[in-house]
Protein backbone atom coordinates (compact mmCIF):
# COMPACT_ATOMS: atom_id res chain seq x y z
CA UNK A 1 0.00 0.00 0.00
CA UNK A 2 2.96 2.45 0.91
CA UNK A 3 4.40 1.64 -2.73
CA UNK A 4 1.38 2.61 -4.02
CA UNK A 5 1.11 5.78 -2.89
CA UNK A 6 4.63 6.56 -3.34
CA UNK A 7 4.27 5.84 -6.62
CA UNK A 8 1.20 8.06 -7.04
CA UNK A 9 3.11 11.31 -5.76
CA UNK A 10 5.90 10.15 -7.86
CA UNK A 11 3.77 10.27 -11.03
CA UNK A 12 1.94 13.43 -9.83
CA UNK A 13 5.40 15.12 -9.84
CA UNK A 14 6.38 14.10 -13.22
CA UNK A 15 2.93 15.43 -14.39
CA UNK A 16 3.56 18.75 -12.88
CA UNK A 17 7.39 18.44 -13.68
CA UNK A 18 5.93 18.36 -16.93
CA UNK A 19 3.42 21.49 -16.82
CA UNK A 20 6.21 23.61 -15.41
CA UNK A 21 8.40 22.67 -18.41
CA UNK A 22 5.75 24.08 -20.75
CA UNK A 23 4.66 26.70 -18.70
CA UNK A 24 8.44 27.57 -18.33
CA UNK A 25 8.49 27.26 -22.46
CA UNK A 26 6.04 29.19 -23.02
CA UNK A 27 7.11 32.28 -21.00
CA UNK A 28 10.47 32.04 -22.52
CA UNK A 29 8.76 32.29 -25.81
CA UNK A 30 6.84 35.21 -25.31
CA UNK A 31 7.05 38.64 -26.65
CA UNK A 32 5.11 41.67 -25.49
CA UNK A 33 2.50 41.13 -28.36
CA UNK A 34 1.88 37.62 -27.87
CA UNK A 35 -0.29 36.32 -25.26
CA UNK A 36 0.06 32.62 -24.45
CA UNK A 37 -2.47 30.15 -21.56
CA UNK A 38 -2.63 26.70 -20.65
CA UNK A 39 -5.86 24.82 -21.22
CA UNK A 40 -7.39 23.00 -19.31
CA UNK A 41 -9.65 19.64 -19.23
CA UNK A 42 -12.05 19.35 -16.62
CA UNK A 43 -12.85 15.60 -15.62
CA UNK A 44 -14.24 14.26 -12.54
CA UNK A 45 -13.64 17.82 -10.58
CA UNK A 46 -9.75 17.50 -11.26
CA UNK A 47 -8.15 19.80 -14.24
CA UNK A 48 -5.98 18.01 -16.89
CA UNK A 49 -3.80 19.93 -19.61
CA UNK A 50 -5.35 19.99 -22.56
CA UNK A 51 -3.43 21.86 -24.78
CA UNK A 52 -1.81 25.24 -25.47
CA UNK A 53 -3.23 28.98 -26.79
CA UNK A 54 -0.98 31.13 -28.04
CA UNK A 55 -3.14 34.68 -29.99
CA UNK A 56 -0.90 37.71 -31.19
CA UNK A 57 -2.96 40.38 -33.14
CA UNK A 58 -0.04 40.39 -35.60
CA UNK A 59 1.18 44.30 -36.19
CA UNK A 60 1.88 44.70 -39.87
CA UNK A 61 2.02 48.03 -40.23
CA UNK A 62 5.97 48.09 -39.61
CA UNK A 63 5.73 45.75 -42.92
CA UNK A 64 7.29 48.54 -45.97
CA UNK A 65 7.26 47.35 -49.53
CA UNK A 66 10.11 47.02 -51.95
CA UNK A 67 10.23 50.41 -53.46
CA UNK A 68 12.68 49.55 -56.66
CA UNK A 69 12.95 52.38 -59.28
CA UNK A 70 10.31 51.58 -61.60
CA UNK A 71 10.36 52.19 -65.39
CA UNK A 72 8.46 55.25 -66.90
CA UNK A 73 7.30 55.98 -70.51
CA UNK A 74 9.65 58.83 -72.21
CA UNK A 75 8.14 61.70 -73.58
CA UNK A 76 9.35 60.93 -77.12
CA UNK A 77 7.30 57.85 -76.66
CA UNK A 78 3.92 59.84 -75.81
CA UNK A 79 4.88 61.82 -78.44
CA UNK A 80 5.13 59.16 -81.18
CA UNK A 81 1.77 57.92 -79.88
CA UNK A 82 0.19 61.15 -80.20
CA UNK A 83 1.65 61.91 -84.05
CA UNK A 84 0.29 58.05 -84.47
CA UNK A 85 -3.12 58.08 -83.40
CA UNK A 86 -4.04 62.19 -83.71
CA UNK A 87 -6.53 61.16 -86.46
CA UNK A 88 -8.44 59.30 -83.42
CA UNK A 89 -7.99 61.37 -80.42
CA UNK A 90 -9.76 64.38 -83.24
CA UNK A 91 -12.22 61.65 -84.50
CA UNK A 92 -13.28 61.06 -80.66
CA UNK A 93 -14.04 65.13 -80.26
CA UNK A 94 -15.90 64.84 -83.32
CA UNK A 95 -18.17 62.04 -82.79
CA UNK A 96 -18.80 62.96 -79.18
CA UNK A 97 -18.55 66.63 -78.91
CA UNK A 98 -16.28 66.04 -75.75
CA UNK A 99 -12.54 65.58 -74.35
CA UNK A 100 -14.10 62.92 -71.91
CA UNK A 101 -13.64 58.90 -72.40
CA UNK A 102 -10.36 59.29 -73.86
CA UNK A 103 -9.89 56.22 -72.40
CA UNK A 104 -12.40 53.96 -74.40
CA UNK A 105 -10.42 54.30 -77.02
CA UNK A 106 -8.17 50.75 -77.79
CA UNK A 107 -5.34 52.06 -78.63
CA UNK A 108 -4.97 54.35 -75.37
CA UNK A 109 -6.16 51.27 -73.45
CA UNK A 110 -3.03 48.88 -75.02
CA UNK A 111 -0.76 52.48 -74.24
CA UNK A 112 -1.63 51.73 -70.06
CA UNK A 113 -1.29 48.24 -71.01
CA UNK A 114 2.26 48.86 -71.46
CA UNK A 115 2.97 51.60 -68.75
CA UNK A 116 2.12 48.65 -66.56
CA UNK A 117 3.77 45.83 -67.92
CA UNK A 118 7.08 47.94 -67.99
CA UNK A 119 6.78 46.97 -64.06
CA UNK A 120 6.02 43.43 -64.84
CA UNK A 121 2.29 44.26 -63.58
CA UNK A 122 -1.28 44.97 -65.37
CA UNK A 123 -3.85 46.32 -63.76
CA UNK A 124 -6.72 43.28 -64.20
CA UNK A 125 -4.50 40.96 -62.62
CA UNK A 126 -2.49 42.84 -59.95
CA UNK A 127 -5.64 44.09 -58.59
CA UNK A 128 -7.25 40.57 -58.26
CA UNK A 129 -3.84 39.64 -56.63
CA UNK A 130 -3.71 42.59 -53.94
CA UNK A 131 -7.84 41.76 -52.84
CA UNK A 132 -6.33 37.61 -53.02
CA UNK A 133 -3.39 38.28 -50.57
CA UNK A 134 -5.90 40.22 -48.30
CA UNK A 135 -7.73 36.99 -47.76
CA UNK A 136 -5.23 34.89 -47.56
CA UNK A 137 -3.48 37.65 -44.86
CA UNK A 138 -6.83 37.38 -42.97
CA UNK A 139 -6.65 33.48 -43.48
CA UNK A 140 -3.26 33.17 -42.23
CA UNK A 141 -4.60 35.47 -38.73
CA UNK A 142 -7.13 33.03 -38.03
CA UNK A 143 -4.96 30.33 -38.11
CA UNK A 144 -2.32 31.25 -35.87
CA UNK A 145 -4.78 32.36 -33.31
CA UNK A 146 -6.83 29.20 -33.98
CA UNK A 147 -7.72 26.85 -30.63
CA UNK A 148 -7.29 24.17 -32.69
CA UNK A 149 -4.10 24.51 -33.94
CA UNK A 150 -2.18 22.96 -31.05
CA UNK A 151 -4.75 19.99 -31.38
CA UNK A 152 -3.78 20.25 -35.18
CA UNK A 153 -0.08 19.70 -34.76
CA UNK A 154 -0.50 17.20 -32.08
CA UNK A 155 -2.35 15.06 -33.96
CA UNK A 156 0.05 15.28 -36.41
CA UNK A 157 3.26 14.33 -34.03
CA UNK A 158 0.82 11.06 -32.87
CA UNK A 159 1.14 10.07 -36.34
CA UNK A 160 4.56 10.70 -36.07
CA UNK A 161 5.63 9.20 -33.08
CA UNK A 162 2.41 6.65 -32.68
CA UNK A 163 4.12 4.63 -29.89
CA UNK A 164 5.70 7.08 -28.09
CA UNK A 165 4.74 8.33 -24.28
CA UNK A 166 1.87 10.96 -23.56
CA UNK A 167 4.97 13.12 -22.05
CA UNK A 168 6.99 12.83 -24.58
CA UNK A 169 4.20 13.61 -27.46
CA UNK A 170 2.94 16.60 -25.55
CA UNK A 171 6.78 18.23 -24.82
CA UNK A 172 7.20 17.08 -29.10
CA UNK A 173 3.85 19.16 -30.40
CA UNK A 174 4.51 22.23 -27.77
CA UNK A 175 7.91 22.99 -30.26
CA UNK A 176 6.45 21.95 -33.33
CA UNK A 177 3.07 24.02 -32.26
CA UNK A 178 5.49 27.28 -31.44
CA UNK A 179 7.04 26.36 -34.88
CA UNK A 180 4.12 26.46 -36.56
CA UNK A 181 3.25 29.52 -35.32
CA UNK A 182 6.33 31.21 -36.36
CA UNK A 183 6.33 29.66 -39.81
CA UNK A 184 2.37 31.06 -40.28
CA UNK A 185 3.44 34.63 -38.96
CA UNK A 186 6.62 35.04 -41.54
CA UNK A 187 4.25 33.60 -44.49
CA UNK A 188 1.56 36.63 -43.40
CA UNK A 189 4.58 39.15 -43.23
CA UNK A 190 5.69 38.03 -46.43
CA UNK A 191 2.04 38.21 -48.10
CA UNK A 192 1.77 41.90 -46.59
CA UNK A 193 4.89 42.44 -48.17
CA UNK A 194 4.02 41.15 -51.48
CA UNK A 195 0.88 43.03 -51.45
CA UNK A 196 2.14 46.38 -50.51
CA UNK A 197 4.83 46.30 -53.41
CA UNK A 198 2.31 45.10 -55.68
CA UNK A 199 0.11 48.38 -54.60
CA UNK A 200 3.45 50.83 -54.73
CA UNK A 201 3.64 49.21 -58.29
CA UNK A 202 0.13 50.26 -59.54
CA UNK A 203 -0.23 53.07 -57.43
CA UNK A 204 3.76 54.68 -59.21
CA UNK A 205 2.67 53.44 -62.81
CA UNK A 206 -0.96 55.22 -62.60
CA UNK A 207 1.21 58.49 -61.89
CA UNK A 208 2.50 57.76 -65.20
CA UNK A 209 -0.79 56.94 -66.87
CA UNK A 210 -1.81 60.16 -65.63
CA UNK A 211 1.08 62.09 -66.84
CA UNK A 212 -0.03 60.37 -70.55
CA UNK A 213 -3.31 61.50 -70.01
CA UNK A 214 -2.35 65.07 -69.41
CA UNK A 215 -0.11 65.27 -72.74
CA UNK A 216 -3.35 63.36 -74.64
CA UNK A 217 -5.48 65.68 -73.27
CA UNK A 218 -3.96 68.77 -73.85
CA UNK A 219 -4.12 67.89 -77.75
CA UNK A 220 -7.60 66.75 -77.54
CA UNK A 221 -8.39 70.08 -75.80
CA UNK A 222 -6.68 72.18 -78.03
CA UNK A 223 -8.72 70.41 -81.03
CA UNK A 224 -11.82 71.06 -79.00
CA UNK A 225 -11.06 74.75 -78.20
CA UNK A 226 -10.73 75.08 -81.99
CA UNK A 227 -13.48 73.79 -83.48
CA UNK A 228 -16.03 74.14 -80.45
CA UNK A 229 -14.68 77.06 -78.91
CA UNK A 230 -17.59 79.64 -79.29
CA UNK A 231 -20.34 77.01 -79.68
CA UNK A 232 -23.11 76.34 -77.01
CA UNK A 233 -23.55 73.07 -75.48
CA UNK A 234 -26.88 72.61 -77.64
CA UNK A 235 -25.45 73.98 -80.67
CA UNK A 236 -22.34 70.95 -80.35
CA UNK A 237 -25.35 68.01 -79.11
CA UNK A 238 -27.05 69.16 -82.08
CA UNK A 239 -24.41 68.83 -84.87
CA UNK A 240 -22.80 65.74 -82.94
CA UNK A 241 -26.09 63.98 -82.74
CA UNK A 242 -28.47 65.67 -85.42
CA UNK A 243 -32.18 66.56 -85.03
CA UNK A 244 -34.29 64.83 -82.84
CA UNK A 245 -36.06 63.27 -85.91
CA UNK A 246 -32.56 62.14 -87.28
CA UNK A 247 -31.82 60.92 -83.90
CA UNK A 248 -34.86 58.90 -83.09
CA UNK A 249 -34.11 57.59 -86.72
CA UNK A 250 -30.80 56.48 -85.82
CA UNK A 251 -31.36 54.65 -82.41
CA UNK A 252 -34.14 52.48 -83.83
CA UNK A 253 -31.42 51.84 -86.68
CA UNK A 254 -29.00 50.63 -83.89
CA UNK A 255 -31.48 49.11 -82.00
CA UNK A 256 -33.15 47.36 -84.74
CA UNK A 257 -29.07 46.06 -85.56
CA UNK A 258 -28.41 45.09 -82.25
CA UNK A 259 -31.90 43.06 -81.89
CA UNK A 260 -30.50 40.45 -84.62
CA UNK A 261 -27.04 40.27 -82.95
CA UNK A 262 -28.63 39.28 -80.15
CA UNK A 263 -31.16 37.10 -81.87
CA UNK A 264 -27.83 35.26 -83.36
CA UNK A 265 -26.10 35.07 -80.34
CA UNK A 266 -28.70 34.10 -78.17
CA UNK A 267 -31.55 32.06 -80.40
CA UNK A 268 -31.27 29.10 -78.97
CA UNK A 269 -30.86 30.77 -75.03
CA UNK A 270 -33.94 32.79 -75.46
CA UNK A 271 -36.04 30.12 -77.31
CA UNK A 272 -35.46 27.98 -74.12
CA UNK A 273 -36.05 30.12 -71.29
CA UNK A 274 -40.06 29.26 -69.64
CA UNK A 275 -42.39 32.48 -70.81
CA UNK A 276 -42.30 33.58 -67.12
CA UNK A 277 -38.82 34.48 -67.57
CA UNK A 278 -39.02 36.35 -70.43
CA UNK A 279 -41.72 38.50 -68.94
CA UNK A 280 -40.12 39.52 -65.86
CA UNK A 281 -36.80 39.94 -68.18
CA UNK A 282 -38.92 42.34 -70.40
CA UNK A 283 -40.19 44.47 -67.66
CA UNK A 284 -36.99 44.21 -65.09
CA UNK A 285 -34.04 44.32 -67.71
CA UNK A 286 -33.84 48.22 -67.71
CA UNK A 287 -34.27 48.73 -64.01
CA UNK A 288 -31.97 46.17 -62.76
CA UNK A 289 -29.36 47.80 -65.42
CA UNK A 290 -29.56 51.32 -64.10
CA UNK A 291 -29.57 50.58 -60.07
CA UNK A 292 -26.30 48.38 -60.66
CA UNK A 293 -23.07 49.88 -59.37
CA UNK A 294 -21.41 49.66 -62.74
CA UNK A 295 -24.05 51.07 -64.41
CA UNK A 296 -23.51 54.30 -62.18
CA UNK A 297 -19.72 55.14 -63.20
CA UNK A 298 -20.76 55.19 -66.95
CA UNK A 299 -20.73 58.30 -68.55
CA UNK A 300 -23.79 59.59 -70.10
CA UNK A 301 -22.65 58.39 -73.99
CA UNK A 302 -21.71 55.00 -72.68
CA UNK A 303 -24.81 55.26 -70.68
CA UNK A 304 -27.26 55.65 -73.63
CA UNK A 305 -25.28 52.47 -75.29
CA UNK A 306 -26.24 50.55 -72.59
CA UNK A 307 -29.97 51.39 -73.21
CA UNK A 308 -29.80 50.83 -76.24
CA UNK A 309 -28.49 47.58 -75.98
CA UNK A 310 -30.89 46.55 -73.44
CA UNK A 311 -34.06 47.65 -75.50
CA UNK A 312 -32.77 45.54 -78.28
CA UNK A 313 -32.44 42.65 -76.20
CA UNK A 314 -35.91 43.59 -75.17
CA UNK A 315 -37.46 43.49 -78.40
CA UNK A 316 -35.99 40.12 -79.25
CA UNK A 317 -37.40 38.80 -76.01
CA UNK A 318 -40.78 40.30 -76.80
CA UNK A 319 -41.06 38.90 -80.02
CA UNK A 320 -40.85 35.34 -78.44
CA UNK A 321 -43.94 36.40 -75.75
Amino acid sequence: MHNKIKMFWIKKIIVSFIISLLLVGTTNWLDDARVCEIQYSVIDWAKYFSSILCTEDINLQWVIPDTMALKDVSLRAINNFIIANNYKIIGHVDNWGSCEDLNSLEDIQVFETVIYSNNDISYTTTTASIESLTIEIEELQEEYNSLDLYNTVFEEVKWIYPLSSLDFLRLETRDRYFDKQLEIKNNMLSKQKEKLTYIYKLTESQKFIEWFYEKVGKVCSSYYEEKWGNSSEEEIDSEVWGSDEEDVDEKEALILKYKEEFNTKLWDKLDSMPRQTLEQLSVKLLDYAENSPIFKRFSVKQKELVKLKISALKAAIDDRL
